[in-house]
């Protein structure tokens, strides 16, 4: 188990050095505005991930599919650095991948295939 959360922090240290981003902070921009919308959309697929992750949480992900529980964890921390950094590049895809551990380890923990 050790070694797995280990890697998963490995690779999230990678992705999150691999991913670079440069920081959008125009807080000019009027609630109307696209860029105002895109960070919405940003924060919502956040959300989701997190509520996923809560989810497999809940439902034992971390003892029946450990692998995807703290890849999930780990995606989904990438996301929110992300996202508090304003580095539009990564936030959706972490948080999507995030979502999709989260499902695998929902899925195991209901007695779905390993």
């Amino acid at each position: 188990m050790r070694t797995r959360a280990a890697a998963a922090v490995a690779v999230s240290m990678f992705l999150l050095a691999w991913s670079g981003c440069a920081g959008t902070n125009d807080f000019r921009q009027n609630a109307q505005s696209p860029q105002a919308q895109a960070k919405a959309a940003r924060a919502e697929a956040v959300k989701e991930a997190r509520e996923s992750f809560q989810e497999a949480k809940t439902s034992g992900g971390e003892l029946a599919a450990p692998y995807d529980y703290y890849m999930a964890q780990e995606y989904l921390r990438l996301a929110e650095h992300e996202l508090g950094e304003a580095c539009v590049k990564s936030v959706h895809e972490f948080a999507r991948k995030s979502k999709a551990h989260s499902a695998k380890a929902i899925e195991v923990a209901k007695g779905g295939v390993n």
